[in-house]
């Protein structure tokens, strides 16, 4: 039997520009705040907000985009 890979309220994107990158990049940092799960995102390490806000690449390695 085969699972379905979206929860039933959610869906896929197509990220279209770079604004549109922006904006759900955002809505994914800010997630943890938004659902109190963290008062700070410079101490919360598990999302990616340290790589791009602080420049800190310690737990999440990524790549630079051009």
């Amino acid at each position: 039997m085969k699972k379905p890979i979206w929860q039933k309220s959610f869906y896929d994107h197509v990220i279209r520009n770079e604004n549109d990158f922006y904006e759900k990049l955002n809505y994914i940092h800010n997630n943890p705040l938004k659902h109190k799960i963290t008062d700070s995102l410079e101490k919360y390490s598990y999302n990616s907000y340290q790589n791009y806000n602080l420049l800190n690449n310690r737990l999440i390695k990524l790549d630079k985009i051009n």
